[in-house]
């Protein structure tokens, strides 16, 4: 189902299950959103924190990129969030 459907549905009060496979484009959308807000979030602690690891600074840097450009379990965890967000939508506007 494309997003525009989503959408509509979601205007309704209708919208398919966070597991279900009709709504893959709207968790991705959500989960590039979540992505983008990770970056911007470790972006700035590694800016204010000084005490924040080689290590750490390195792994978190390896995914300041595109969503898109993300390896698949990293997305994952992004479209976990995602589910998040609209699990939160369906209950609220059930």
């Amino acid at each position: 189902m494309e997003e525009r459907a989503l959408l509509k549905k979601a205007q309704l009060g209708i919208l398919p299950e966070p597991e279900s496979n009709s709504c893959d484009s709207l968790v991705d959308a959500l989960a590039t959103i979540e992505h983008e807000q990770w970056m911007e979030w470790a972006k700035a602690l590694l800016e204010t924190e000084p005490g924040i690891s080689k290590e750490r600074t390195d792994r978190w840097k390896r995914f300041f990129c595109r969503y898109e450009d993300l390896p698949e379990e990293v997305k994952e965890l992004d479209r976990k969030w995602a589910k998040r967000v609209l699990k939160v939508i369906q209950q609220r506007l059930a």
